[in-house]
């Protein structure tokens, strides 16, 4: 590339009355010939203390990169002799003995008839690299947040999945071992229901941080779902002591828990699944040692198995599930639920969320995390859902004959059959068959919807909006979804799910994250409900912070419609009796 050329007066007036700092520097030692007055104010010297030094000279001894400043310096003035120009960062040091990020420009002009410098021009971008810093520090906590359980701080499924694929992309003749151990709590769900939520997470931290401890014996340990646990062990050698860590790690629940000043006693189970010999992926690998924790669970709980072919059998239950399901609409097995929301302003019913129950003809009454998922797999989730909506919109119509106020009744639409496009003809039918007029009604949509065909989703929800029915965004704050789909998507409602509120009055940066939610979700225009409230610290919070509405334990548990209606439709509707 050839060198600039500059008359002797141009070159003089773009050296001395520019506003950034110039240099010439000699091309045969590197020292610095002659500055302008903007380098000596950027490097808070003279122009005689800066003449006769190296560029490295007024820089720390190392470059960010970890190339020292004189090996760095030397590279880049090769660079401009060979190509006649060089653009790079660089961080310079003052005379003060502050550094300082600077953007350089080096390249070799040519002044007059025949005399060759090398210029050098230095702008600070001190707040730019500051911005790339507060990007990266972002983009890494984002990593961080995808990767990681919020409840507990251990690494999450998707973290998981993640070891294991890279680990059988480094392994690619099978040649390597290492031992998934599936943990699962016995009788978890006790706990929730017997003490609420807040005392069952407060159970799962002390339970995490019993395995954290650990964490230096065994490779990885993850929660991958709700008192699900992993713990991966990658080390060929201990595959005589498989069931000695088996024991070993039942020893850890073996002792009682402390949860909020309650001592829990709740044991574990455990199934064993080893790669590559019982599968070479993460969904064959937790497929089968799901198969082996589930015989340990048959086999009374507080045991352990290691999968084998037998056990593939047992494999079959979500199949099990579905088959029941086939009927459980005919045998009239289904009931809705109801659980209230209430205005944190007045304390006023503002709205109803209907949730369905399966009376399971040999396992009880069963949530819908027990089947739902299994039925979303298939093409059972439509009649289910249709029956859903059916039954909400009746129940809906009835209380609004009766003159009740509730506001509007919320139905849950899956990510499926949003994708599906099943939502909207269930919703019209539905409302056709029960005269219920669409402003009682409100669809809910799971912010994990978007993992589904989007695409699809959005044209399904945009024609419920059409119908007149209100458009929930559920579970907020569970998944990795995107700012500007929230933007765009026609919502009336923004749910904040139950996990961002768990620490907030103990963890300032919880608190920053729900004011900042319900702060995002009221400039967006929508009305904003917090789901999972259980305690008056939590409701006070929530108030202070200018969230319309609540739902949770401490506000009403969901209860059939019979006794949703002796609870909170009196001659007028009940204010709330606990706060």
């Amino acid at each position: 590339m050839s060198s600039q050329r500059y008359s002797d007066t141009d070159f003089r007036t773009i050296f001395h009355e520019s506003p950034d700092a110039y240099l010439i520097m000699s091309s045969t030692d590197g020292k610095i010939q002659e500055c302008n007055k903007a380098a000596e104010r950027m490097l808070r010297a003279s122009r005689d203390q800066i003449l006769g030094l190296r560029p490295d000279e007024v820089s720390p001894q190392t470059q960010p990169n970890g190339m020292t400043s004189i090996e760095a310096a030397r590279g880049k003035i090769q660079q401009v002799m060979q190509k006649g120009q060089a653009v790079f960062d660089w961080v310079h040091r003052r005379f003060d003995g502050e550094d300082f990020w600077v953007e350089v420009q080096i390249f070799t002009s040519i002044i007059g008839d025949d005399e060759t410098v090398i210029l050098v021009g230095w702008r600070e971008i001190g707040r730019r690299k500051a911005l790339e810093r507060e990007k990266e520090h972002l983009r890494q906590d984002l990593l961080f947040q995808a990767n990681t359980d919020s409840l507990t701080g251990l690494k999450n499924r998707r973290a998981l999945e993640k070891f294991i694929e890279n680990y059988a992309n480094k392994d690619p003749n099978r040649e390597q071992r290492f031992f998934v151990y599936y943990i699962d709590l016995d009788n978890f769900k006790g706990i929730n229901d017997a003490f609420g939520h807040h005392i069952g997470d407060a159970f799962l931290k002390s339970v995490s941080t019993r395995l954290k401890r650990i964490a230096n014996t065994y490779d990885f340990i993850a929660r991958i779902g709700g008192d699900e646990f992993i713990v991966l062990i990658d080390d060929a050698r201990k595959h005589d002591l498989k069931e000695f860590v088996a024991e070993y790690l039942l020893t850890i629940f073996e002792k009682p828990v402390e949860a909020e000043g309650r001592d829990i006693f709740l044991g574990a189970s455990i199934g064993i699944a080893e790669y590559p010999l019982h599968g070479e992926t993460f969904a064959e690998l937790l497929r089968n040692a799901d198969a082996a924790l589930y015989k340990a669970k048959n086999d009374g709980r507080g045991t352990y198995q290691v999968f084998n072919e037998i056990l593939a059998q047992d494999a079959l239950q979500p199949l099990m599930i579905e088959s029941y399901l086939k009927y459980a609409i005919k045998r009239k097995e289904f009931v809705l639920y109801y659980q209230p929301q209430f205005t944190l302003d007045s304390e006023q019913l503002i709205g109803i969320e209907a949730l369905v129950r399966w009376s399971h003809p040999e396992e009880g009454s069963l949530g819908p995390g027990a089947f739902m998922p299994i039925a979303e797999k298939s093409a059972l989730i439509k009649d289910i859902e249709g029956w859903i909506f059916r039954e909400g919109c009746h129940q809906a119509k009835v209380w609004n004959r009766k003159g009740y106020q509730f506001g509007k009744l919320a139905l849950n639409a899956s990510g499926p059959s949003l994708s599906h496009q099943y939502v909207a003809g269930h919703l019209r039918s539905a409302m056709h068959q029960s005269a219920c007029p669409p402003d009682l009604l409100e669809v809910e949509i799971s912010e994990s919807f978007e993992s589904h065909n989007l695409e699809l989703g959005l044209s399904e929800v945009m024609l419920i909006k059409g119908a007149g029915v209100c458009i929930s965004l559920d579970d907020y704050g569970t998944a990795y979804s995107s700012l500007k789909m929230l933007a765009q998507m026609p919502l009336n409602k923004l749910k904040i799910d139950r996990s961002l509120i768990i620490d907030i009055g103990k963890d300032s940066k919880a608190d920053a994250l729900v004011t900042a939610t319900v702060a995002l979700g009221k400039l967006l225009g929508f009305t904003v409900i917090t789901e999972g409230v259980e305690t008056k610290q939590q409701a006070d919070f929530l108030r202070q912070t200018g969230c319309n509405g609540v739902q949770g334990f401490l506000y009403g548990r969901p209860v059939p419609a019979e006794e949703f209606e002796n609870l909170y439709f009196d001659d007028t509707v009940k204010r709330m009796r606990i706060l």
